[in-house]
């Protein structure tokens, strides 16, 4: 896939792993992605540097489409509300 952005792609390199990742591609997964974990386990990337990579986009007017938050640490935010609804009285 050759890049089509007037960006190069980013290479990043951390603890001696590199994520070539072009623009595109880039792209591509975030706007067919639900969530930034998608996202990330799409393109073999940690989360943090799949928000990073979205956030430097978007500073330079890239359109990347809002996605879903997941909750935090796998929290059934449904089943806990639920819960603190019948404790409450």
């Amino acid at each position: 896939m050759r890049n089509t952005l007037p960006f190069p792609s980013h290479t990043v390199r951390r603890q001696g792993v590199q994520y070539n990742v072009k623009a595109n591609e880039f792209v591509w997964a975030w706007q067919t992605s639900e969530t930034a974990a998608e996202v990330a386990e799409r393109l073999g990337m940690p989360r943090p540097i799949v928000y990073a990579r979205a956030s430097s986009y978007r500073k330079r007017g890239v359109r990347l489409k809002k996605l879903k938050r997941s909750s935090p640490r796998g929290l059934n935010t449904d089943a806990l509300n639920r819960l603190a609804d019948a404790l409450a009285g």
